[in-house]
């Protein structure tokens, strides 16, 4: 258990805003109401000023992050570490770092995983591979995460929503999936074949097990 400003908090839940094209949504403004720390990566800030959130700190060798933003937090007395621009972690890694040094036991990434830096995408969800506590992305209606061996969970929908199955090892064996409209029975999902992109939701809650690989996981809520 850790302390955040005198509380201790077993369970805490650490939200990061990151750079690429950022969309909002209810889920993650429910999200932000309820995140134990909010962390701001470099260009992240702007998304955070744009929902009129205040993070805890900012963080990144600053140079997509525009000065009126940086100004703006500094005169809000929001720590801002500068890193120096020839490093070998990403912003959204050292942000990651930062989190569980301050005791983080789950990590939402905002944004993260669109824009014209695919480079910086791939990166990011890799990201999610190595470490000890789980990661997730949100961006819109999209929520990404990653599944290591074995797993057996149940995903909150509802009809008609998308959720794509990509394998991230090699293979990846005995998938089962229940209330999907495009079942698995003790199937394998290959790397290098998209089989399990775009499947649909048939009820509010789906359920997908797997014994051995690493997955990774793209829930698009269709909203209406």
């Amino acid at each position: 258990m850790k302390k955040l400003y005198g509380k201790i908090i077993p369970n805490m839940h650490v939200v990061i805003f990151t750079g690429g094209i950022f969309r909002s949504g209810k889920k993650i403004i429910t999200l932000l109401q309820t995140a134990d720390m909010i962390i701001a990566a470099d260009s992240g800030a702007q998304a955070a000023k744009t929902l009129h959130v205040i993070p805890q700190t900012i963080i990144g060798d600053f140079d997509s992050l525009d000065s009126k933003t940086l100004s703006f937090f500094q005169k809000k007395n929001v720590p801002c570490i500068k890193t120096i621009a020839e490093k070998d972690e990403t912003d959204t890694q050292l942000a990651i770092q930062y989190a569980k040094k301050h005791g983080a036991t789950q990590i939402t990434i905002l944004n993260g995983i669109e824009g014209d830096r695919i480079d910086h995408i791939l990166a990011n969800i890799f990201l999610a591979l190595d470490t000890s506590i789980p990661i997730r992305f949100m961006n819109g209606t999209t929520t990404v995460w990653v599944e290591k061996e074995p797993k057996h969970i149940t995903i909150a929908g509802k009809p008609n929503d998308l959720l794509s199955l990509i394998p991230l090892s090699a293979n990846v064996t005995d998938i089962e999936t229940k209330y999907l409209q495009y079942p698995l029975h003790k199937e394998t999902l290959m790397s290098g074949n998209p089989r399990g992109v775009s499947n649909v939701f048939l009820k509010k809650n789906v359920e997908v097990k797997f014994s051995k690989g690493t997955l990774l996981f793209v829930h698009i809520d269709r909203q209406k």
